[in-house]
């Protein structure tokens, strides 16, 4: 995927913008408050129609604008497509792929991935495994299409579950049977993201340290150890609530 232009209006402290980019590396340059970071928010704001910096959209606006927009023009597969999103005062969002509004965001995602890498970034290493599977779970939905089918149904499945349980004086057999659906469902969506670790991200780092072969610090990457460790089902708990 490349952006060939990007267009800003009316976010942050950008007034009007129009990039020009390179095919291979954008590096954006200039003094304090010179909008660097607002060029990458908007990038970041079309891609996941919300905001690395801030959960309200309202501050994304210009001092005295009622409207921003983004747009890009996005060279993929040999193919050119126009993505554009909009938000006015009141908070309603509006997305656009070549000129017809779409309703989902996975059409804009899938077509313009981002990944914000900061100084914490790094943290999925050493943070909770709810870290690490989210990381997995972007990178699945981008190269794994069946990834998010079989996410949608374990939702749905999770739901139907917890609102059973909520209601009280279920049904065992009927509590069972989802059960089971979350436990088939659960298991597809673990395979995805140990095929992941070891076609994908695994890989990843091999070629990182092949790039970096004669680095001096390139043994650090050569003794890296990675795996997949699963978490094993209580089969106590399971067993009571069945």
């Amino acid at each position: 995927m490349l952006i060939s232009q990007l267009k800003i209006f009316g976010f942050r402290n950008i007034e009007t913008a129009s990039l020009n980019t390179n095919k291979r590396v954008n590096v954006f340059y200039g003094k304090n408050g010179s909008g660097k970071t607002s060029i990458l928010e908007a990038l970041f704001f079309l891609s996941r129609a919300k905001s690395f910096r801030t959960s309200k959209k309202g501050e994304l606006l210009r001092d005295g604008s009622s409207l921003l927009a983004v747009s890009a023009d996005l060279q993929q597969h040999l193919e050119t497509h126009k993505l554009g999103i909009g938000l006015e005062g009141k908070g309603t969002t509006k997305l656009k792929l070549d000129g017809e509004v779409v309703t989902k965001l996975s059409q804009a995602s899938i077509l313009f991935p981002t990944q914000l890498i900061t100084p914490e970034s790094f943290d999925i290493f050493w943070s909770s495994p709810k870290a690490r599977r989210s990381f997995f779970d972007f990178g699945l939905f981008h190269v794994e299409h069946e990834f998010q089918n079989e996410w949608n149904v374990y939702s749905k499945i999770l739901k139907q579950t917890n609102a059973l349980l909520r209601r009280g004086g279920v049904n065992q057999k009927e509590l069972l049977y989802w059960y089971r659906g979350l436990v088939e469902s659960a298991n597809k969506i673990d395979h995805f993201r140990e095929l992941f670790l070891e076609e994908h991200f695994s890989k990843a780092i091999k070629e990182l340290a092949l790039e970096l072969e004669h680095n001096e610090k390139t043994d650090l990457l050569k003794n890296l150890l990675m795996r997949y460790k699963k978490k094993r089902l209580n089969k106590k708990y399971l067993t009571i609530v069945c």
